[in-house]
């Protein structure tokens, strides 16, 4: 009886360590690969953690996503987990809201803001089960569906809609993750994936620089029909794009100099719309504006 005990603590001890396998979400050198599916057809992300920030006395990691070929890098939030609680602070603000609790079990309900976006989601649990997946046991937390679409929460990796787009129900907008990769290892992957290739080596000491100053580099009006002005203060030129809610890149141009410059976006459709400003070796985006065009 004794042996049979000592053998069954063994393994609840083993299954324990196995289930609680490390991180409820990623801190560093983790990238995330997908595609998002609209009308215009599917539109490839790739995202990454990389280098570390300090918020309101807290430390964060800072999550990125790829543009174009890969030479550059725009900001998006950053990232600190506390326990099973995830939280995020969006790029250009201080205030710190909720990204994922992986403690909700079955009939739990959330609430959660979009990312980078107004609005907001309620989310229910439908289930949860624990998966094993090269070795690593998770636990992932299935929520009710919402128009048809669920999310699916990994622990470890985040929504399989992408680690910023939990939540995030449009029927006209479907985001898939891939995989996941730390360290440049395949950590986790879907069954969707047939080619996890991205993998991004982490220098944030080579790659970071300053942002710019609002007296360097400053947007004005922020709601107009179309017209905008840029005032930029700085030395070295600058290319600025535009992105639309989905975070399509809708329009682009380069070559802004110190002085004011027009900017004439009215031939977009009314919405909300980030402008990034970078400077020509494209290593990292310096500044980021909400633009809203009303007509």
């Amino acid at each position: 009886m004794q042996l049979r005990f000592l053998f069954l603590s063994l393994w609840l001890s083993m299954a324990a360590s196995t289930l609680l396998w490390g991180q409820y979400f990623p801190e560093q050198d983790a990238t995330w690969e997908g595609a998002t599916y609209t009308l215009a057809g599917p539109e490839a992300y790739r995202e990454l953690l990389c280098g570390q920030t300090v918020i309101n006395g807290r430390a964060y990691s800072q999550l990125y996503s790829v543009e174009g070929e890969g030479d550059t890098l725009r900001y998006l939030a950053a990232v600190r987990t506390n326990g099973p609680r995830v939280f995020y602070v969006e790029e250009g603000s201080t205030e710190e809201r909720l990204l994922y609790d992986f403690s909700l079990e079955t009939g739990d309900s959330i609430n959660l803001q979009y990312v980078g976006l107004p609005g907001d989601v309620t989310l229910k649990v439908s289930s949860v089960a624990f998966v094993t997946q090269g070795g690593t046991t998770r636990k992932v937390i299935n929520f009710v569906p919402v128009m048809g679409i669920q999310d699916v929460w990994v622990e470890g990796v985040g929504s399989l809609f992408g680690p910023l787009r939990r939540g995030f129900i449009a029927v006209d907008a479907y985001s898939e993750l891939f995989c996941q990769r730390l360290s440049g290892g395949l950590s986790y992957r879907t069954t969707a994936a047939d080619d996890c290739s991205f993998v991004y080596e982490c220098m944030p000491t080579a790659r970071r620089q300053p942002p710019l100053s609002t007296d360097e580099a400053a947007v004005f009006p922020t709601v107009s029909g179309g017209a905008f002005q840029l005032r930029y203060a700085g030395t070295e030129s600058l290319e600025a794009r535009l992105f639309d809610a989905m975070g399509r890149c809708v329009w682009q141009e380069g070559g802004f100099s110190k002085g004011v410059h027009r900017l004439w976006l009215g031939h977009l459709p009314k919405g909300m719309y980030y402008l990034t400003l970078s400077t020509s070796n494209k290593n990292i985006y310096l500044q980021r504006f909400k633009l809203m065009i009303t007509r």
